[in-house]
């Protein structure tokens, strides 16, 4: 996928129901910044939960610690483009 973002890690807590979610943006082709991005990610109810992201450069470092996680299966998490096209899942 020729994105301007990936997941550098999703490390989950001791308890399996948060996880430490670490984005960085590409500071080589294709790179522009992000403004107005969303992580959104699905919780253990089955409900949407998203977060609006800081204004990101080529090169910078988003890390956030996400909740309501099923401690039971990989989360599903996506990068969400103000456009409403996806930008990176894991």
């Amino acid at each position: 996928m020729a994105s301007p973002v990936f997941f550098e890690f999703v490390q989950r807590e001791t308890s399996g129901h948060e996880a430490e979610v670490s984005i960085i943006v590409k500071d080589n082709l294709p790179c522009y910044v992000l403004r107005g991005d969303k992580l959104v990610w699905k919780t253990s109810s089955g409900r949407i939960k998203s977060v609006v992201m800081d204004d990101l450069n080529p090169g910078q470092r988003y890390s956030i610690i996400i909740n309501e996680l099923d401690s039971g299966v990989k989360p599903e998490i996506r990068l969400i483009r103000p456009t409403g096209y996806t930008a990176a899942e894991y």
